[in-house]
């Protein structure tokens, strides 16, 4: 695989970097929710709160992404973070957490476009094109993917046409 992939030793610290980091970035402290440790408006604060309504944001994503439970619910754990990431230009936290998601569930293609999206956003075509392939790939294979399917097949045309 391309430079642009991250080697597997490293990736439980940094899962847990990205998330100490999205934490940091994507909510605001005010204190009126000790449960969260203070933190308390902000788009993940919203969606970890919902996810575990009475745990630290923190404690909360580490216990979502955790490796218990099935690989599925742990990648959609980590696919979850991985778009919160991407929905604010994050493209680097947002490829670690992508990765990471496709590791847990492999054969859901959500995790491989993700990838390869944020590979183009980052200016890695040739890693953006085998996510992109990789995903194509697997959603052909099932139906329930079709989404995906025409995500990964037009954005791999347009970096074809441009």
């Amino acid at each position: 695989m391309g430079a642009g992939l991250l080697d597997r030793g490293r990736d439980a610290e940094s899962v847990e970097a990205v998330i100490d980091r999205l934490i940091t970035r994507h909510t605001l402290s005010g204190g009126a929710d000790p449960a969260f440790g203070g933190v308390t408006t902000g788009p993940l604060a919203d969606l970890l709160r919902a996810a575990m309504p009475t745990a630290p944001l923190r404690a909360a994503a580490l216990q979502a992404v955790a490796p218990r439970g099935t690989p599925e619910s742990r990648g959609a754990a980590l696919l979850g973070l991985a778009l919160c990431a991407a929905r604010h230009g994050d493209w680097d936290d947002a490829l670690v957490l992508a990765l990471e998601a496709r590791r847990a569930a492999p054969g859901q293609p959500r995790a491989s476009c993700l990838a390869g999206l944020c590979e183009l956003e980052r200016g890695n075509r040739r890693n953006s094109q085998t996510h992109l392939a990789t995903a194509a790939r697997l959603a052909r294979s099932n139906p329930a993917y079709g989404e995906d399917l025409r995500l990964a097949q037009r954005a791999l045309l347009l970096m074809h046409l441009t």
